[in-house]
Parts: structure tokens; C-alpha cells; sequence
């Protein structure tokens, strides 16, 4: 695993919501919890938030209706998603 980090030059963050399934915090997700609570986003120019959904179908609801930047869920809701016309798609497994 290799981790890059470059100096961000910009002060101010864009802020990022990270839509999650379920109402807690669980440990196949620790790197990103690490990594936000530690503020390693903020190198990148990111200030990252992370909310819980429920369910998946909920947590791709939060990213088609703007609640949410992405979704960490079932792969499986993005060809649903497509099916139903939005432009879902899978960016990369975290869970692996």
C-alpha cells in the first residue's frame, strides 16, 4: 500500500460528505475513519464529514439528491441506480 500526500497551497478546504449505510462506525472502514480523524483529507484541500444513512438504498438516495458527495454501500445500488437513469457508478472498493 502506498499512501501520497502532497502540500495543499490553498487555505481553504472544500468540504466532503461521505454517505455510509448503517448508524455506526464499522472496522472494515477503519482506514477512512483514520484518515478522517486524523485530517489527512486536508493535505489533498479536503475537509471530509462522514454520515450515516441506514440502509444502502438510503445512502445512494443521499448522493443523488446532493445530501451527500459519496456513498460508501453495496456496489450493487449503482446498477440499480443506473437502471432508474442517474449516473452512478463504483470509484473503488475500500472494503479489499
Amino acid at each position: 500500500m502506498e499512501v501520497v500526500i502532497r502540500h495543499n497551497k490553498e487555505k481553504s478546504l472544500k468540504e466532503i460528505t461521505i454517505a455510509q449505510w448503517g448508524q455506526e462506525k464499522y472496522l472494515i472502514y477503519l482506514p477512512l475513519y483514520v484518515a478522517i480523524e486524523k485530517d489527512f483529507f486536508a493535505a489533498e484541500g479536503l475537509k471530509v464529514s462522514l454520515k450515516f444513512t441506514g440502509n444502502d438504498d438510503q445512502t445512494f438516495a443521499a448522493v443523488i439528491q446532493g445530501d451527500a458527495d459519496f456513498g460508501v454501500g453495496d456496489p450493487i445500488f449503482t446498477a440499480i441506480s443506473q437502471e432508474r437513469g442517474f449516473p452512478a457508478k463504483v470509484i473503488r472498493l475500500i472494503d479489499h
